[in-house]
């Protein structure tokens, strides 16, 4: 048992290893050490660029943006609340631990279609 354990928590943190993803290997480019540091590389040189772009210029209008921004985000949270549901129970809110049943095939099926 111990040993399982160990091996899980391995696996856990793999990608900060640079190895393969658990079980799902279309995520290997996107945790990779390359794609991180360039994505970090065009963040900070983004901050530069934009930087200068608005300089002498005035601030755009975006409060049309946040409001569908915001009205998008409560949708999903709405979304992800219902799956949160199929799970929890009035003693164990977040659904830690349970057993893989049925009521987890819901997340799985959804989760699959969203990837």
């Amino acid at each position: 048992m111990a040993t399982a354990m160990a091996k899980h928590a391995d696996n856990s943190m793999q990608f900060l290893k640079g190895e393969q993803v658990m079980d799902f290997p279309m995520y290997d480019f996107s945790v990779a050490k390359q794609t991180m540091a360039a994505m970090l590389a065009v963040y900070l040189v983004m901050i530069v660029v934009l930087r200068k772009f608005m300089q002498g210029r005035t601030p755009y209008s975006l409060a049309v943006p946040m409001k569908v921004y915001n009205i998008a985000q409560v949708a999903l949270n709405v979304y992800m609340i219902q799956g949160l549901c199929v799970l929890s129970s009035p003693t164990n809110i977040f659904g830690i631990n349970e057993k893989y049943t049925a009521r987890c095939v819901w997340q799985e099926q959804y989760a699959r279609v969203a990837l």
